[in-house]
């Protein structure tokens, strides 16, 4: 977070957006292609990948909000299922936000009046919630993974193109 709060105040951030981009866009098709990649060998999971994710997560959420696609794919390269992988999302956001205030403080990035201007979404939260318990119960593994990986490739073309 320390790295990606000195690139948001001095590097230019639409080069970053559409490298993170273009990087979940990559694992996203990898996550596709998987199984044949697999086929031809046997994904271990190493204490670096999750390593890996959160450096990459930390950085692209100081950045520019976006820490979502780094650790989705990671949990989904875990095989959890979907509770567990909505579980895990949330406390791990919650902390890495609460986390990020004071860099965003200590950067004058924090802006008490934009805040406020986005109070009228608290009450969607709810419903938000209720929707992501709902298709984590109602969805099995494999549906539940590739509503995700739909949902990584919108999200990695957004930070590409607009």
């Amino acid at each position: 977070m320390i790295i990606g709060t000195l690139f948001i105040t001095n590097a230019p951030t639409e080069t970053l957006r559409r490298l993170l981009g273009f990087i979940v866009l990559l694992l996203a098709i990898y996550k596709l292609l998987e199984r044949r990649i697999l086929s031809a060998m046997t994904y271990k999971s190493r204490d670096w990948h999750g390593l890996v994710a959160g450096t990459v997560t930390g950085f692209s959420s100081a950045l520019a909000h976006t820490g979502g696609p780094p650790v989705s794919i990671y949990l989904l390269m875990q095989n959890v299922t979907p509770a567990v992988f909505i579980a895990t999302s949330a406390l791990f956001f919650m902390i890495l936000n609460w986390i990020k205030v004071p860099f965003y403080i200590y950067a004058d990035l924090f802006d008490i009046d934009r805040l406020r201007q986005f109070l009228w979404l608290l009450p969607l939260v709810p419903i938000g919630v209720w929707a992501g318990r709902w298709a984590a119960f109602r969805l099995n593994r494999v549906n539940y993974e590739n509503v995700i990986i739909v949902l990584l490739i919108i999200n990695s073309l957004f930070l590409i193109f607009i």
